[in-house]
């Protein structure tokens, strides 16, 4: 879904490297266009990479883009979920006007796009949907309320839709980036730095101190684990939540 920038943009690039037809989102238009072209220079075996300008957060947004992917190509075999990241802040900070915005864009949407890919992927000999959350699935996040209380709800959902799809041949999976080095982890770090009276270096030296393998992943890197979900290999792989964190994440 949302692919102009991020993990979104890293995951298109790749699937289209492996000669998947993809149709990528965003809200900026010019954003969205320059991630397009991008992808489409990464593209290989005949790939298509287009582009619409929705927001995954309204309501008719997620379906706008199957609508639009399954016009383009003829059908669709693959659901990818991904929305920008929720406000930081307290939680009780927020009015339900926020509270509404970020249940909606985290959470309801991953459930609009799989009820509108659910015919289409019914009619796939090889139906996929897999969901970006977070870490915060398996322990929670200081600052990121938001994220705390919606990304395991998406969680549940990936393990319901399993149960639920796997009669019909759909795999339903989810990814839980740890610190990735995206513009949003950046702008996460600069935000603790000025809470904090530190630096951005050494907010990022800190969190690199936890992670057992000593440093943020690389966008690149969770959109392997992608690719490989996506994929024929993965066949026999759902209802699970892999974390992509270096180790990060103690818990069991």
């Amino acid at each position: 879904m949302a692919s102009s920038d991020g993990l979104g943009k890293a995951i298109a690039c790749a699937l289209a490297r492996e000669g998947v037809h993809v149709m990528m989102s965003g809200r900026d238009a010019d954003k969205l266009a320059a991630a397009v072209e991008e992808a489409r220079a990464a593209a290989g075996h005949g790939a298509q990479v287009d582009g619409v300008s929705v927001d995954v957060g309204t309501a008719e947004g997620p379906a706008a883009l199957v609508e639009r992917a399954v016009a383009a190509y003829g059908g669709l075999d693959i659901l990818l979920t991904n929305a920008g990241g929720p406000p930081a802040g307290p939680l009780l900070g927020f009015d339900d006007e926020a509270w509404q915005r970020a249940f909606d864009s985290v959470l309801l949407s991953v459930a609009r796009g799989a009820r509108a890919a659910l015919p289409h992927l019914e009619a796939s000999e090889q139906g996929r949907i897999v969901s970006i959350a977070s870490s915060s699935i398996k322990a929670t996040l200081s600052g990121l309320g938001f994220s705390n209380v919606f990304r395991p709800g998406i969680h549940g959902l990936v393990k319901t839709l399993a149960e639920e799809l796997g009669p019909k041949g759909i795999t339903v999976n989810l990814i839980a980036p740890g610190k990735i080095d995206t513009g949003r982890v950046r702008w996460l770090d600069d935000t603790r730095a000025e809470r904090t009276g530190s630096t951005a270096a050494e907010v990022r030296a800190a969190s690199e101190r936890d992670i057992p393998l000593g440093r943020y992943g690389q966008p690149a890197e969770l959109a392997e684990v992608a690719v490989f979900l996506c994929s024929k290999a993965g066949r026999y792989v759902s209802g699970t939540a892999t974390l992509v964190d270096g180790g990060l994440v103690r818990a069991l």
